[in-house]
């Protein structure tokens, strides 16, 4: 039977709507990772001698605190049958390392973002100046507008990287603050 987008909406709707986050008992939105094969848990590189997960460890939690408010606490609940206590503690610190990292880059990238909006915005400036000056010593309709279109595209994409770009920059980094500071717990895995 074939449904409308507008019925396949509803339903998804509805199935989001039954999903309900998963709290730990302080409160902390719960992330479940299954671990049959924990090999490739850590990256084969690390950072002046700290462990960093694999990409696609991080990739995975990443993905998981996704449902969740940016600014959400998060706790990591790893079912795994395969790791020891000792790899415990070097996964819960290559967890926190890696997010850490992550956002200390989301960090620089915010910082970057500022210095280009503030430079395409003086950029934009110096067109509208371009653009007086020449509606003052010619009648060149065309240099005129060619002034005026290119300060408005200018001081547009100022706004653009400033307030747009920089949104997904605030959510990453409150989503990568939470996850550099989970709450890491290991449990069992059941039926193995």
């Amino acid at each position: 039977m074939i449904q409308s987008i507008r019925e396949l909406r509803k339903i998804a709707k509805q199935r989001l709507k039954e999903r309900e986050i998963v709290r730990d008992e302080e409160g902390r939105a719960v992330v479940f990772m299954t671990v049959r094969d924990d090999s490739a848990f850590l990256s084969p590189f690390s950072y002046s001698g700290k462990e960093v997960v694999s990409e696609e460890v991080a990739s995975f939690l990443e993905k998981g605190a996704l449902s969740f408010p940016p600014e959400q606490p998060v706790a990591v609940h790893i079912h795994s049958n395969c790791i020891d206590e000792t790899e415990q503690k070097v996964y819960t610190e290559a967890i926190h390392e890696t997010f850490l990292r992550q956002y200390a880059e989301n960090e620089k990238r915010m910082r970057k973002n500022a210095i280009d909006a503030i430079i395409l915005f003086a950029v934009g400036v110096v067109g509208f100046l371009m653009m007086a000056f020449l509606m003052h010593f010619t009648e060149n309709e065309i240099l005129i507008e060619i002034a005026d279109i290119f300060a408005w595209v200018f001081i547009w994409e100022s706004v653009d990287v400033f307030f747009i770009e920089r949104s997904f920059l605030r959510m990453n980094r409150r989503r990568y603050l939470a996850l550099s500071h989970c709450k890491t717990q290991f449990f069992a895995l059941k039926n193995e």
